[in-house]
C-alpha cells in the first residue's frame, strides 16, 4: 500500500511539526472529528494542565486539541499497541504498510495473517482499518478480525505519510495505556480535563436505547461512567462526556449542564436511520460550564421516576449514589 506524500509540512519526526494540523491516521466509527471545532472552543476556556481520554479510538479530539500533557487510554489492546508502535517506529510502520498490496484478494489474505512483530501487527491494523467496511473494528469469539472488505479505493485516499509522522510527534509527550475506562478516569484529578466518548448508538435515541446498546456499552457501564465522572469532579477535574441524546441519559445526569449538538449520521445500514441526529455533551464539574458562542447550556431537573428499562439487565438493578452535595438535583440518590 503506497503512502501518499505531502511536502507542505515536515516529514521527519526530528523536524518539529506542531504547527501543522494532524489528521488522524485511523478511521473510527462514532469518531468525533466533526465535534472537534466546538471542543477546541470549549477547551480554550477551561484551565487545565493535562488532558485525559479513556476512550481514545481514532484520537481525533486529542490530535485537534494538541495538549502538552496527556493520558490516553482504550480497552482495545491492539489499538494502543498501534499508537505506541507508531510513536516509537513511524518510519518502520510506513515501510511495512508499503509492502501491503490493495485489492479484495489481498485484503482477505492480509486479514488472515498473524504477524509476529509489533511493527507488522500495527501495519496490518492500519491497513485493515483503512480498507475494511466503514473502518469497523470487530473480532469473533476467537479474537480474529472479521470485518469484510470495504471496496476498492484510490491508494492516495487511504493514508498519507504526514499523518503517521505527525502523529508520532504529537504522541511523544503522551502516556498510553490499555485499560478499563474506570481506571483511567480514577487517575484524574485537579488540573485535568477529561473527555469521555463511550460507545453508543444514536439510531435508537427514541426507542429501545438501553436494549440496543447493551452489547456495546451496557447500562451498568453508563452508570459506572457517570459515577467515575462525578468522583473525578470531586477531586477537581473538569469532565466532558459525549453521549446519546436520550431521556434515560438526561435523567442519569440530572442536575448537570449539557449541550445538544447535531450532526449528520450516515453509518446506519438502514436508510431510515440516516440523516440529522442529535447527541449530548455533558459538563461534570464543580465549576460553571465554559461559555461558547451559539450554544446554551441546559439542565435536566425533571422526572425523578426510576428508569423502567433497567429491567432488561441480567444483573440486579443498581443503586446510584452520587458523591457530594452538588448540584442539588444531581446529589440525590436515584434508585435504579
Amino acid at each position: 500500500m503506497s503512502l501518499g506524500n505531502d511536502s507542505s509540512c515536515a516529514t521527519s519526526v526530528t523536524e518539529k511539526s506542531l504547527e501543522c494540523p494532524v489528521i488522524p491516521f485511523l478511521r473510527w466509527p462514532g469518531g468525533k472529528r466533526w465535534l472537534s471545532p466546538l471542543l477546541e472552543k470549549l477547551a480554550a476556556n477551561i484551565p487545565y494542565v493535562r488532558y485525559v481520554e479513556p476512550f481514545l479510538g481514532g484520537g481525533s479530539i486529542y490530535f485537534a486539541l494538541n495538549p502538552a500533557r496527556a493520558l490516553l487510554a482504550d480497552i482495545n489492546f491492539d489499538l494502543i499497541e498501534v499508537y505506541k508502535t507508531v510513536r516509537q517506529h513511524p518510519h518502520e510502520v510506513e515501510a511495512a504498510l508499503d509492502d501491503l498490496s490493495l485489492g479484495e484478494k489481498s485484503y482477505y489474505r492480509i486479514r488472515a495473517r498473524k504477524p509476529k512483530t509489533a511493527i507488522r501487527r500495527s501495519a496490518k491494523f492500519i491497513y485493515l482499518n483503512r480498507t475494511s467496511f466503514s473502518g469497523l473494528y470487530r473480532v469473533n469469539a476467537l479474537g480474529n478480525f472479521n470485518v469484510p472488505y470495504g471496496g476498492d479505493r484510490n491508494p492516495s485516499d487511504l493514508i498519507s505519510r504526514k499523518s503517521i509522522i505527525h502523529a508520532a510527534e504529537r504522541l511523544s509527550s503522551a502516556v498510553l495505556c490499555s485499560c478499563d475506562f474506570g481506571l483511567t478516569v480514577n487517575m484524574s484529578g485537579s488540573g485535568d480535563l477529561v473527555y469521555c466518548d463511550p460507545t453508543y448508538t444514536v439510531s435508537h435515541n427514541k426507542n429501545g436505547f438501553i436494549r440496543y446498546n447493551e452489547s456495546n456499552f451496557s447500562w451498568n457501564d453508563q452508570v459506572r461512567l457517570r459515577n467515575s465522572a462525578v468522583s473525578a469532579a470531586e477531586r477537581g477535574a473538569s469532565v466532558l462526556v459525549s453521549n446519546a441524546h436520550h431521556r434515560h441519559l438526561l435523567k442519569l445526569y440530572r442536575g448537570f449542564s449539557y449541550l445538544i449538538v447535531k450532526r449528520y449520521s450516515a453509518l446506519a445500514p438502514a436508510v431510515v436511520h440516516r440523516g440529522q441526529t442529535s447527541e449530548l455533551l455533558i459538563w461534570v464539574s464543580r465549576n460553571s460550564p465554559p461559555r461558547v458562542e451559539g450554544y446554551v447550556w441546559k439542565q435536566y431537573t425533571g422526572d425523578q421516576k426510576p428508569i423502567k428499562d433497567i429491567r432488561i439487565l441480567t444483573s440486579p438493578p443498581l443503586a446510584l449514589s452520587v458523591l457530594g452535595p452538588w448540584p442539588a438535583a444531581a446529589a440525590r440518590s436515584i434508585s435504579r
